[in-house]
C-alpha cells in the first residue's frame, strides 16, 4: 500500500499520480467515510478522482470523488483493474444511456430535431449512423441528445449550438406544471 495525506494530495500535480492508473485505490473522505475502486483518471484542475467501483451485483460502475473531499488516498499497485478498454466503453455507454432516466431515446431524438428546426438549424440523421443527428453538416449529436453529447471540429459552431442546447436541456427538465425543479 502506498498512502498519501490530504496535504500531499492537494499540493501535488495530478500527473504525479498517473502511475497508479488502473490500480486499486481507497479514498478517505472528509466525513471519515471511504470510497474504493480502480483508478480511471484524475481531473488535473479539481483533483476529482474517477474510479470504477464494483457494486453489490459484482458489476463495475463509475464513481466520482470530488477532490476537495479527499482526506487521504492509498493505492495498491499489485491489485490491477480486471477491465479492458472494451469493458470501460460499455460501462460509460450504459451510464450515458441510463441518464436519460428510462426515457425512450427515439422520443428524445425527435424532440431534439424539432428544437433545432424551430431554431432554424438544418438537421438530419447521419448517413453513417442513424442514431446520430447531423446539424449544419459539421456538428454531430449523439445519444442521449443533449448539449454535452455534441461533437464538432468547428469550435465556434460547437460552442454556439451548445449554448442554444443548454435551453433545450433546461426545458427538458421542466416538471408536469411547466416549472423548473
Amino acid at each position: 500500500q502506498i498512502e498519501f495525506s490530504k496535504a500531499h494530495w492537494q499540493n501535488s500535480k495530478a500527473s504525479s499520480f498517473f502511475q497508479f492508473l488502473g490500480t486499486f485505490a481507497e479514498i478517505l473522505l472528509a466525513d471519515k467515510t471511504k470510497r474504493e475502486g480502480y483508478l480511471f483518471t484524475i481531473d488535473p484542475e479539481t483533483k476529482s478522482i474517477y474510479l470504477f467501483h464494483e457494486n453489490v451485483n459484482h458489476l463495475f460502475e463509475p464513481l466520482v470523488v470530488f477532490g476537495h473531499a479527499v482526506e487521504g488516498i492509498s493505492f495498491n499497485p499489485e491489485k490491477k483493474a480486471p477491465l479492458d478498454y472494451d469493458d470501460i466503453k460499455k460501462i460509460i455507454r450504459n451510464v450515458t444511456n441510463d441518464n436519460v432516466a428510462g426515457q425512450d431515446l427515439t422520443v428524445q431524438k425527435e424532440k431534439m430535431k424539432i428544437f433545432l428546426e424551430k431554431n432554424r438549424i438544418p438537421v438530419k440523421e447521419s448517413s453513417e449512423d442513424p442514431s446520430v443527428l447531423e446539424a449544419l453538416g459539421v456538428l454531430f449529436i449523439h445519444p442521449p441528445y443533449n448539449s454535452d453529447s455534441c461533437r464538432s471540429q468547428n469550435e465556434m459552431i460547437l460552442n454556439r449550438v451548445r449554448q442554444m442546447l443548454a435551453k433545450f436541456d433546461l426545458a427538458d427538465t421542466k416538471n408536469s406544471n411547466g416549472e423548473y425543479p
